[in-house]
């Protein structure tokens, strides 16, 4: 006799475990997007087909993390910096757009304030080259004790 199982592979799990999973029962192209829609949340990876941008267990209801579905070609650089990114996204902007979404994302605080201002003034923003760490610059005070 035998039982018919699925098989998940170690790898098959989710990348962010707080964010919710759902299943999609009815698939519909999301620019004619029906006011109800067939999603229901479930537990387990196995049952998910989709992995949302609410959390679980917000600590303010509501709360979301960005989880976005880009349809065009994206790089996502690492940093020499641990657990630090580099964002490239092909898609040409004029300046004032460009530096339009940097202030929504300063807001935010996905970008630092004085990295969106330096790239104001300088006229564009720039990133380190994945070979090219950040220097370190040594205090010359001596510590106060």
């Amino acid at each position: 006799m035998s039982i018919n199982t699925v098989n998940i592979p170690p790898t098959k799990r989710s990348p962010d475990s707080s964010l919710t999973l759902r299943k999609v029962n009815d698939w519909t192209d999301s620019a004619e997007l029906p006011e109800t829609v067939d999603h229901e949340e479930v537990v387990g990876i196995e049952e998910a087909n989709v992995l949302c941008s609410d959390l679980k267990h917000p600590s303010v209801p509501g709360d979301h993390k960005i989880v976005i579905d880009l349809d065009l070609h994206a790089q996502l650089i690492p940093s020499t910096t641990p657990d630090h990114f580099h964002l490239l996204i092909d898609k040409p902007l004029a300046r004032d757009d460009y530096f339009e979404i940097l202030d929504v994302l300063a807001k935010h605080g996905i970008l630092e304030t004085g990295y969106v201002n330096a790239a104001k003034q300088r006229g564009y923003t720039a990133v380190r080259l994945p070979w090219i760490k950040k220097e370190v610059k040594q205090s010359t005070q001596e510590a106060p004790y």
